[in-house]
């Protein structure tokens, strides 16, 4: 499923986005991203992860580094971080990015 679907199905609607190419980041082809401003005109990012294999808490903390990367690439100040995953997620991951400020949405 596409991150764009995925929005919709989860009724995230942004104003205005841009799609962000992870290619310069990372060599993971399993993420994708978005930053869009919402309704409420908040900046917001949103990553997803098509993977079979589990989310660990190594992968939670490359994902809010990523984040906090492409974040400065692109000059904007985001206070809303969403995760979709398609795996499970370890507890410890789980945890981690809930602390960071991350909402987590998990569909196997």
């Amino acid at each position: 499923m596409s991150i764009t679907e995925l929005l919709v199905k989860n009724k995230i609607i942004f104003k205005k986005s841009q799609t962000i190419e992870l290619k310069r980041y990372t060599k993971s082809r399993s993420l994708s991203s978005i930053v869009g401003v919402d309704l409420n005109s908040r900046n917001t990012i949103v990553f997803s992860r098509e993977a079979k294999t589990k989310f660990l808490k190594k992968d939670a903390e490359s994902l809010d580094g990523l984040a906090n990367v492409v974040l400065n690439d692109i000059k904007v100040i985001c206070r809303r971080k969403i995760f979709f995953s398609t795996s499970e997620i370890c507890s410890k991951s789980y945890d981690f990015l809930k602390e960071n400020g991350w909402v987590i949405y998990a569909s196997m």
